[in-house]
């Protein structure tokens, strides 16, 4: 089997959470990755540290909060293999954010270093 190939677990844990790469597991400096399969009315929340987060709805609804911001009933794919682009929330560093699946949810969590060191033109 390829190092490239990850499994992901049989069953999700008591969070929901069936896959956890990251940087050191995977050899990388900087991204980490995740993936729930969440139940209708499960919540997952996080505070962001010096990460920024980008929560990607694979499939089903959600509703989505930050310390500044929140969106209810997003989301309008309800498989993965539907050609609906999926939705998606950004949540910077030093902020936090609560996923709540109004449907069975599947999510990614990806997460990278957030510091404001993004590139600057120029």
């Amino acid at each position: 089997m390829s190092k490239y190939v990850v499994s992901s677990m049989r069953e999700p844990d008591s969070t929901g959470k069936v896959l956890d790469i990251t940087p050191e597991s995977a050899g990388w400096k900087y991204v980490g990755f995740q993936v729930y399969y969440l139940k209708k009315g499960q919540i997952v929340r996080s505070e962001t540290g010096n990460e920024e987060v980008c929560i990607v709805l694979l499939s089903g609804k959600a509703n989505v909060a930050t310390k500044h911001e929140r969106w209810e009933t997003i989301g309008r794919r309800m498989s993965i293999f539907e050609k609906t682009p999926p939705y998606s929330v950004y949540i910077p560093n030093d902020d936090r954010y609560e996923v709540e699946a109004v449907t069975d949810l599947q999510i990614a969590v990806c997460l990278a270093p957030g510091k404001g060191t993004a590139c600057r033109p120029g």
